[in-house]
């Protein structure tokens, strides 16, 4: 075996853990890291300077041994040094009414790693969620919390909110926190279309109006147009009630809209639209 052989042996045997070791890793950072990239840069260019000994392998290893056992502590301790932080329940269901206006979710948090960890910004959804944090770092094994605060005024049905969290261990790993809300209808208009063809008989069509859960009272219910009436009718006061709607005459295609009121919720009461139509 000549030189140049025993050269070529060791370091494909060797050489691999500081090379790789030395190239950048996205998720390596610091001054650890830094470090690890001088010294193994110096290692090899010490040891490929060397002279390598004819018959003498275990000799020309020694030097990759001491650097492979240097950099695995290293690596070690890189790895043993780290801030995580782990989120207790990042996404969070709400059942509300209107009159409720908002939910509030608390996104509580513990930093389970070794080294503080900075929270670099918290980002909302919309301008109708807002989030707040009372501080930015926090030291290992330490908690906090995010308060969000969504509003939600004159909506009603499935509704959700995001809230973006950037934190200095993986500041390229956001991550979101989810409010899902389902606003309560507490009134139901069925149908909320009635129509006629032209030509047909212009009889009555009925609309009910039915509380669900909470009692809704209707204060007045009007049309958009003379031609096609509407009358409200109390089948049970705050629980249930009926529209009876009426065209004139079907001789030609007209529409109405016909705007029923009610005092729910007591901030701000919602009307509802019937649809009528002549076609």
């Amino acid at each position: 075996m000549n030189v140049n052989t025993v050269g070529r042996s060791h370091e494909r045997q060797f050489s691999s853990p500081c090379v790789e070791a030395a190239l950048p890793e996205p998720r390596r950072r610091g001054a650890a890291s830094n470090f690890l990239s001088v010294f193994c840069a110096k290692t090899l260019k010490k040891n490929e300077a060397a002279p390598v000994r004819l018959g003498s392998q275990r000799a020309a290893s020694t030097p990759w041994r001491s650097a492979f056992g240097a950099v695995a502590a290293l690596l070690a301790l890189t790895a043993a040094a780290h801030a995580e932080i782990q989120w207790l329940k990042p996404a969070q269901d709400f059942q509300a009414t209107p009159d409720q206006g908002k939910v509030e979710a608390h996104f509580a948090f513990k930093n389970t790693g070794t080294t503080p960890v900075t929270v670099k910004s918290i980002t909302t959804s919309c301008g109708c969620t807002t989030a707040t944090l009372d501080k930015k770092v926090y030291q290992p094994g330490e908690g906090g919390e995010i308060v969000a605060v969504y509003k939600f005024p004159f909506q009603h049905g499935a509704l959700r909110k995001l809230v973006t969290v950037v934190t200095d261990d993986h500041p390229k790993e956001p991550v979101v926190l989810d409010i899902r809300v389902f606003v309560h209808e507490p009134f139901e208009v069925k149908p909320a279309l009635v129509y006629w063809r032209t030509g047909a008989v212009a009889d009555v069509k009925t609309v009910q109006l039915l509380a669900d859960g909470y009692p809704v009272h209707v204060k007045s219910v009007t049309s958009s147009n003379p031609r096609i009436t509407a009358t409200l009718q109390t089948v049970k006061a705050g629980e249930e009630y009926a529209v009876a709607i009426k065209p004139a005459d079907t001789a030609q295609k007209e529409t109405a809209e016909i705007s029923v009121l009610t005092d729910f919720p007591a901030g701000a009461p919602h009307s509802y639209t019937i649809h009528a139509r002549i076609k």
